[in-house]
């Protein structure tokens, strides 16, 4: 088990082995913007990207819903997409953030199937990350000695332990209040390490939390539509009031998965609106133009990309 200390998050734990997306290891040019169903140009500067598979994604977050709050989805939806290209590997320098056209649309601009493919599975994995309060009922009494369970608490499994824990069914924060997560090595130690950024209102609502849990553990629980699990379950040993974490004690393998399912967590869900591919058609001028061409019922398995 961790701790909390200061304004460090010290975490021990063995990481849940997910079934996550690896790697691509290729260009991923991300924008947000829109594409009608029949062929259309493409948007100035993208000639290069003649042959690539583009995926217009729509984002289901409630915030692009509301008519008057436009500028704040466009910069989600370009969080969400630097998100996307961080868990994809893109290179940096290989793509832009276009904002036009539709709110809360993402177009992914991918080099090949396979990629897309990557994209898909990365979009259908849903995890979500929540912060709940570890009860003081002792769970080897509820699970051998059969006492029972009062309202408002349950048995969440804990990686790498046999004995599960008793948790509030409460969730005290979720993966809404996370604004940054990633790889670096620890100022204490030179170890491996997951920094955590919270938002301006996760930053609050933790440091109530870490003021109200002093001296009592607060679990990490990594959910998914079938499962549940608590990745670690540190003791409060002050408040933390700063907004920003630092989780220790793991393997580098550890604190980078770490990050990708905590990133994960992160992403809304998104619905793939259509797939097209990237090819150069003369429009009614008889004008040679880049055009986005839909695929036939968004399937790519058996298409070969020119």
């Amino acid at each position: 088990m961790g701790k909390v200390e200061g304004t460090v998050f010290v975490i021990n734990f063995q990481f849940i082995h997910r079934l996550l997306v690896a790697k691509i290891g290729l260009s991923l040019l991300l924008l947000t913007g829109i594409f009608n169903a029949a062929a259309q140009a493409l948007p100035e500067g993208l000639e290069r990207w003649r042959g690539s598979v583009y995926y217009v994604l729509q984002s289901e977050s409630r915030l692009c819903q509301e008519a008057d709050a436009r500028e704040a989805c466009d910069a989600f939806s370009q969080k969400q997409a630097e998100l996307l290209c961080q868990m994809l590997g893109c290179s940096q320098h290989a793509w832009r953030l276009i904002v036009q056209g539709h709110p809360g649309q993402i177009i992914a601009a991918l080099p090949d199937v396979a990629a897309g493919q990557k994209l898909e599975l990365l979009l259908s994995e849903q995890v979500l990350l929540q912060i709940r309060s570890v009860s003081d009922m002792d769970a080897y009494q509820v699970v051998c000695g059969g006492t029972a369970l009062p309202d408002g608490q349950e048995l969440v499994g804990v990686d790498g332990s046999e004995l599960p824990l008793v948790l509030d069914t409460r969730v005290l924060l979720s993966q809404e209040h996370l604004q940054q997560v990633d790889f670096e090595y620890s100022t204490y130690s030179d170890l491996p390490a997951v920094m955590i950024e919270f938002t301006p209102e996760g930053a609050q609502r933790f440091g109530r939390v870490t003021q109200d849990h002093v001296g009592r553990q607060l679990a990490m629980v990594l959910v998914t539509p079938d499962t549940q699990k608590v990745i670690s379950a540190p003791w409060v040993s002050g408040v933390i009031r700063e907004g920003k974490l630092q989780i220790s004690g793991v393997s580098v393998s550890e604190a980078k998965n770490m990050v990708r399912d905590l990133r994960q967590s992160m992403l809304v869900p998104m619905k793939i609106e259509q797939i097209c591919t990237v090819t150069r058609k003369a429009n009614s001028l008889a004008v040679e133009q880049e055009v986005c061409v839909p695929v036939k019922n968004n399937e790519l398995t058996s298409m070969e990309v020119k």
